[in-house]
């Protein structure tokens, strides 16, 4: 298996790849390694021309999602948004023209449980940043979050 930094070679061997084939376009943008990703596979910012890949994925894998990535995200140097000009563009450059991914960040899989009625649920996502509360057969207690990833 890859590490993460032979994984970030690769999407810079990409990226080069990119800009040379379209330079009028992708010259001016950068791509960077980013931690604060948690939930997203990659991100593009047309405000400052930037494209961040996330750590996870690199580590995490595999190659055929981490250029798809590259090239996803690189299609929104034309298009910021995932209309049919994006899918167009996407397939272009040789990405899945999709705006979801099956692929989630194995740490970050969380467990809320209630521990009235003992009730689990379980979810893909970000540390929860405000209290929640379910409501199962007459319950209504908060929930306790535990991290399982």
């Amino acid at each position: 298996m890859q590490t993460a930094d032979e994984h970030w070679q690769l999407v810079l061997d990409e990226w080069d790849r990119l800009q040379t084939r379209h330079p009028m376009v992708l010259g001016t943008w950068t791509i960077e390694r980013s931690a604060r990703l948690k939930s997203t596979l990659g991100m593009a910012y047309p405000g400052t021309r930037t494209i961040r890949i996330a750590e996870w994925l690199l580590r995490q894998g595999p190659v055929s999602q981490i250029v798809d990535t590259v090239r996803h995200e690189a299609a929104h140097a034309w298009h910021p948004d995932h209309s049919k000009a994006w899918k167009n563009r996407a397939r272009a450059l040789g990405a899945r023209p999709s705006a979801t991914s099956a692929l989630r960040n194995e740490s970050d899989y969380w467990v809320a449980w209630c521990p009235d009625c003992e009730t689990a649920m379980g979810y893909w996502g970000s540390e929860p940043r405000r209290t929640r509360y379910h409501n199962r057969a007459g319950c209504s207690h908060p929930v306790v979050y535990r991290h399982i990833g």
